[in-house]
């Protein structure tokens, strides 16, 4: 006999957590930005083009998700810094959960045999050394 465990949101809940979410406006960011929203959390985005990033916003508003958005270079150490500025107003304080996206890109390079031709539109494999030394700007947040 198959156990009934409810729908996906009586059994996960976010309700009451924080979210940052680097590089939200496309791809597996904007997917783990609409999934932590989903679930209840209040997330916090970034992305460096401000015209993608508006549109995905407009667009989890009208989805009555609680995601706000800014544009932000996280290779750039005042980006970074203004960046956790809007977050702490924004939560009050309180961050629960970071997604890096680029560590993310980097630890799958790291461990995979698959030669891919971009991590994203703009940056390209040939630049993986840069995007190497990046992490630790990462880390930085």
């Amino acid at each position: 006999m198959a156990v009934d465990y409810g729908s996906r949101e009586e059994r996960w809940s976010l309700a009451g957590t924080t979210a940052l979410v680097t590089g939200g406006s496309k791809g597996i960011g904007h997917a783990i930005v609409e999934e932590l929203a989903g679930f209840g959390a209040r997330v916090h985005t970034c992305s460096r083009n401000g015209a993608e990033l508006e549109e995905c916003r407009r667009r989890w508003e009208e989805k009555n998700l609680q995601v706000t958005a800014s544009v932000c270079d996280v290779s750039i150490r005042a980006d970074r810094e203004k960046l956790m500025e809007t977050v702490r107003e924004t939560f009050n304080g309180k961050l629960d959960i970071l997604v890096s996206i680029l560590i993310i890109l980097l630890v799958c390079l790291e461990h995979s045999d698959i030669i891919i031709a971009y991590l994203s539109d703009s940056i390209k494999l040939e630049r993986k050394k840069k995007a190497n030394e990046n992490v630790y700007t990462n880390l930085h947040v």
